[in-house]
């Protein structure tokens, strides 16, 4: 199993797609990571639309899918507030990309992968070619944190469990009305299946995360496509990201919610592929 163990004694799972002609030895990379609770599952939609023309990695953040987590009783590896978590997250993936010797990379971010990646860009930019992000946030909508009256999403994940806290939560994470039932099914299972106690350390951080000050160092070309539904979409995350990122592209989906990688993946990885070749 491809892994990487991070400066900080983590593994870090990944995963290579890579069918470009094989005489093509400076074929370019598109480095994928998933939203928060999602594993490297989730992009394979999006990621067999892109391989031929681009590498394509894949990668389970710490705590996430295969990769792995500090010890319980530890936090991972945030400080104790957690607060610097996305900063790691950031960094295990530059311990991805210098193993696999790969100089620059063009930065693809699905939710909490979005957030990840304006952290990695901002502060690797000779390492990012490039930043295309699904419905980004700078911080976390009030939507988000508060489920039936519990004071915090901490709070109704560590009373209900993990798999009853998303199956409330489904219809902003997600988008079923977008979906089969088969899809549906799967994602909530899939989300629902990371350990209660990695999802509270992760969302400890989402609660009171804000990476405005990140956004102005965002200097490489990036496309930013925007969900309808999805809470985070709202005005005030968007303008800022225009104000921030002036040269930033927007493509705008009408009429679904979040899972653009999973339900229109054809769609986006056009979107994707024209962006990435208009900047050569």
């Amino acid at each position: 199993m491809p892994e990487v163990i991070t400066d900080d004694g983590v593994k870090i799972h990944y995963c290579v797609d890579d069918f470009t002609d094989p005489w093509e030895e400076e074929a370019e990379t598109i480095f994928m990571q998933p939203g928060l609770g999602e594993n490297t599952k989730f992009l394979i939609p999006l990621a067999r639309r892109l391989v031929g023309r681009y590498r394509v990695i894949r990668i389970d953040r710490r705590g996430m899918g295969k990769s792995g987590a500090p010890p319980k009783g530890s936090t991972l590896s945030g400080g104790p507030d957690e607060s610097k978590l996305v900063d790691r997250m950031a960094k295990d993936a530059l311990c991805v990309i210098d193993q696999l010797g790969i100089q620059r990379i063009h930065w693809f971010g699905a939710g909490g992968g979005g957030v990840t990646g304006v952290v990695f860009a901002a502060t690797f930019p000779d390492r990012t070619k490039s930043l295309t992000i699904c419905s980004p946030i700078y911080r976390l909508p009030t939507v988000y944190k508060t489920t039936d009256n519990e004071e915090s999403c901490v709070a109704a994940i560590e009373k209900w469990g993990l798999y009853a806290w998303v199956e409330r939560k489904l219809d902003i994470m997600f988008d079923p009305t977008a979906a089969g039932e088969k899809m549906k099914a799967w994602y909530l299972k899939e989300k629902g299946n990371v350990p209660t106690r990695l999802m509270v350390a992760a969302f400890t951080w989402a609660q009171s995360m804000n990476i405005s000050s990140y956004l102005p160092g965002v200097k490489c070309p990036t496309m930013i496509f925007i969900e309808e539904k999805v809470p985070a979409s709202r005005s005030e995350q968007r303008d800022l990201f225009r104000e921030k990122i002036p040269n930033a592209k927007f493509v705008f989906f009408e009429g679904v919610g979040r899972g653009l990688h999973l339900f229109r993946a054809d769609r986006l990885a056009d979107n994707i592929l024209d962006f990435l070749q208009s900047i050569g």
